[in-house]
């Protein structure tokens, strides 16, 4: 511990630095950076005991809103508060109706100021969040920590085990973790989890919102989304799309990079494709209407997409990236294209080319082959729906609830 905290000090001035010339270009405000280091609320102290859940961005908070609701129906008004380390999760959770704040930065007075201003009760941290100054702290002042949707890499394991003292101290101050694989949780259990600790394997991913209402087939059958796509995926289903526009030029491309600050090189390739695009950040556009392509360069958004697509071709999943759930778009009943690189939802991806619920494509080629088979809507449509019976959620969530709440009031009781 005591060389963790040397090195936060270390970087103490380069985080001043990087923030202030965020503020110098408008990124964050005044207000929003100092939130960071736990400063600026100046209300009186929350007097109901909260819920503390922390979520890296909207990703994270986006796979636990059906488990954020079910847990609000046990709570009291707003004692329950989100913090993100981005400012478009502190949007996203706002608009789902929670107190939401930046999170504080993992210096142990940083966290401290947050908690002065806070009766925070209980934590929960989602995937890979784990900062051992925060739990510590939280540990000495008897709160329970639960880690849920637990993510541990191979990488990331390697360079927790060069700590051991530091990993041990941290991890075995989890009062309740539900991995996401069991790779994860045996990963977990060699760095000190304790045995009284582990929870449910599960990926919280699957406990998808399901949609009031989808479209009818027939309303969204010629519109692709491309969804969270990272750099080299672009050129790929750019190429095949415009190569498929002569067979089917009804077809209509919704482009959703997982980063949007990418969207200038994401112009440039359309532009050398000689594709007309209109891009949603200019015009708040919510469909491509008379241009080939929506650029969705935006955040939080992607229900709205998911809405009007008949097909998604899932991003992260042509190059390195582990790929992106499958769980939302099939879920809307789309129909599902994906790469081979799928690690981070290996049995689900397994699942799905199992069942012939989704189709793999390793080039532009072969997703111009895929698109071309899916024009038939009777194709498209079946197609979707094995993708969605084949990921049908067989847990029961509201016992999962339950098993977290028993959990952190066993720990809170000792």
């Amino acid at each position: 511990m005591p060389i963790y905290r040397l090195f936060l000090s270390l970087l103490f001035i380069p985080i001043v630095i990087m923030l202030l010339v965020r503020l110098l270009i408008a990124k964050e405000s005044f207000r929003e950076i100092i939130a960071r280091f736990g400063l600026g609320y100046t209300t009186a102290k929350q007097l109901a005991p909260s819920l503390w859940l922390h979520a890296a961005s909207n990703g994270e908070l986006n796979s636990v809103k059906a488990f954020l609701e079910e847990m609000r129906q046990t709570k009291k008004d707003n004692s329950i508060v989100i913090t993100c380390n981005t400012l478009s999760g502190i949007t996203l959770a706002k608009s789902l109706g929670y107190r939401a704040r930046l999170a504080p930065l993992d210096y142990r007075w940083s966290v401290q100021m947050f908690l002065s201003t806070e009766n925070i009760s209980e934590h929960i941290t989602m995937e890979s969040e784990i900062w051992p100054n925060r739990f510590e702290i939280l540990y000495k002042k008897r709160i329970a920590i639960a880690v849920l949707g637990a993510r541990l890499g191979v990488q990331t394991s390697k360079t927790w085990s060069k700590f051991p003292h530091l990993a041990s101290s941290t991890i075995a101050k989890i009062d309740f973790l539900s991995a996401q694989n069991s790779q994860s949780l045996q990963r977990f259990k060699k760095l000190g989890l304790t045995d009284s600790a582990i929870g449910s394997v599960l990926n919280f991913k699957s406990f998808t919102v399901h949609p009031q209402y989808i479209p009818a087939r027939s309303m969204r059958a010629n519109t692709c989304l491309a969804a969270s796509t990272h750099p080299g995926e672009d050129e790929i289903i750019i190429d095949a799309f415009s190569r498929i526009r002569s067979q089917w030029p009804l077809l209509k491309l919704i482009l959703a990079p997982r980063h949007p600050h990418r969207a200038k090189k994401i112009k440039n390739v359309l532009s050398k494709y000689r594709l007309t695009f209109i891009c949603r950040s200019q015009t708040k556009a919510d469909s491509p209407g008379d241009y080939e392509v929506l650029l969705a360069d935006t955040l939080g958004e992607m229900d709205l997409w998911y809405k009007q697509s008949g097909i998604c071709i899932i991003g992260g999943s042509f190059k390195h990236s582990g790929g992106h759930t499958p769980y939302e778009p099939a879920a809307y009943e789309c129909a599902l294209i994906h790469g081979p690189f799928t690690n981070n939802f290996k049995a689900e991806y397994e699942t799905l080319t199992s069942k012939k619920a989704s189709l793999t494509a390793k080039s532009a080629q072969e997703v111009f082959e895929h698109l071309l088979s899916l024009k038939n809507p009777a194709n498209q449509k079946s197609l979707a729906i094995s993708g969605k019976d084949a990921l049908a959620q067989g847990s029961n969530l509201g016992c999962l609830v339950k098993e977290v709440a028993s959990a952190l009031r066993s720990a809170k009781s000792i």
